[in-house]
């Protein structure tokens, strides 16, 4: 989950329709905890292989089947040359890395249960996982990026709190995985979303049901604080590198950003603002105004250096400006998901709340603009609002740490702060 931007959703659905995830077994998937007491959770990645997330320092790797066990190399997804071998034995887990002593882990006990609920014309599933001893239970609704992927049975962040004493439910979004009804951007029903989940999991006798919380990732920056207010007695928010304004400013922030980075100049950002600008207006009315605006600023500055270095990576213009208006029009109407709050942003919500919020923020963030967010929640918080900002210094998008490689930046792991930030949170308001 480490592209979360809008551009990056409408080159995957432009490329990559039908994407689903890979079919893996369950044998490793939960939190282990190794007999120093530090934990690290395992869940499946692609193409069969698992990733592993070391929660007291961020280190991950991703494990590859070999003959008796799995097989992680030194970087972030490697398999060779082996720096760590994983093997079963019994009930417990041999963590053999190749500096260091071998060590064994013991699977954290935790209580399962799938749930569905009907919310809008769908029935969405999910899972519950729980700690193992008795309830009720506090718990934590995960709300998703911008993904097309399900998520139960993915993701590790539920093992994760049940390990640290707290419950996680994590769901299929609507047109997912294993829940109906139809694929949506729309901010609006995907916290009707959430918030009808934690309606269904108040339910149950397992859970308390003052003790329910939201925590949205990336696009769920935008949801979770709204369910919060849709469901009126959520007890917390967590939001963990997402933003506070519109997917419209994120991307022509990303797009300036990524410019200036390639030493556009005060001249070249100025231009590259019509560009986005007029590229916005006709995003927004069905290419029925812009257009014309748009085409002027590509057609006199298609031969300057900036121009050039402008990436659909990086900018929902620059993809614009390779096509003509009815190939991008087709495309705006039937790849893009329905409903997308393009001007949405959460500043008027977040000034009528006063549910506690800890927002985790990314300080190398090139896909959200996190130093705009950070100054608008701090704010907020100096006017009396219950809400917190930590800025994780060089972390990327997905809280993702990099290091400059031979053939540029290699991810090495996760913020070694990150986790345990999430946690203490989560423990502080819940335990």
């Amino acid at each position: 989950m480490h592209k979360h931007a809008w551009w990056a959703l409408i080159v995957l659905l432009l490329t990559c329709p039908a994407c689903v995830a890979s079919d893996v077994e369950d044998s490793l998937l939960g939190a282990w905890r190794f007999d120093d007491g530090s934990i690290v959770t395992i869940a499946p990645s692609a193409d069969g292989t698992w990733r592993y997330r070391q929660l007291g320092d961020g280190r991950s790797g991703r494990l590859h089947p070999v003959a008796g066990g799995w097989q992680a190399g030194p970087g972030f997804s490697d398999r060779d040359p082996a720096a760590l071998v994983v093997r079963m034995n019994g009930s417990r887990l041999e963590w053999i890395p190749t500096a260091g002593p071998a060590q064994q882990a013991k699977r954290v006990a935790a209580q399962e249960r799938d749930i569905e609920w009907d919310v809008a014309g769908a029935t969405l599933r999910g899972r519950l996982v729980l700690p193992a001893t008795p309830g009720p239970h506090p718990v934590v609704v995960l709300i998703h990026g911008s993904e097309r992927l399900p998520a139960v049975g993915q993701w590790h962040d539920p093992y994760m709190l049940a390990a640290h004493g707290i419950g996680g439910f994590v769901y299929d979004k609507r047109g997912t995985g294993s829940s109906g009804g139809d694929f949506t951007a729309d901010f609006i029903q995907l916290a009707e979303d959430a918030a009808a989940a934690a309606t269904r999991l108040a339910t149950l006798p397992v859970i308390d049901r003052d003790r329910i919380g939201f925590a949205g990732f990336s696009q769920g920056g935008w949801v979770a604080p709204l369910a919060a207010e849709k469901y009126g007695a959520a007890r917390a928010v967590l939001v963990a590198y997402g933003m506070v304004d519109s997917p419209l400013h994120e991307d022509r922030w990303q797009c300036l950003q990524a410019l200036r980075s390639k030493g556009g100049t005060p001249r070249d950002l100025a231009e590259a603002g019509q560009l986005v600008d007029a590229a916005h207006q006709a995003l927004t009315s069905d290419l029925r105004e812009g257009w014309p605006a748009f085409k002027a600023v590509v057609k006199r500055n298609r031969d300057q250096p900036w121009f050039q270095h402008l990436d659909a990576s990086d900018c929902i213009a620059a993809s614009f400006a390779a096509y003509p208006a009815w190939v991008v029009r087709t495309f705006a109407g039937h790849r893009l998901p329905p409903g997308i709050n393009w001007r949405y942003d959460s500043r008027a919500l977040l000034a009528d709340s006063s549910t506690p919020m800890l927002w985790l923020l990314a300080s190398a963030d090139s896909e959200a603009a996190a130093a705009d967010t950070s100054e608008a929640v701090h704010q907020l918080a100096a006017a009396g609002k219950p809400f917190e900002v930590v800025m994780l210094e060089g972390a990327e998008h997905g809280m993702l740490m990099h290091r400059q490689g031979v053939n540029g930046p290699e991810t090495t792991g996760y913020h070694p702060e990150y986790f345990a930030r999430m946690m203490a949170f989560w423990q502080q308001r819940f335990l």
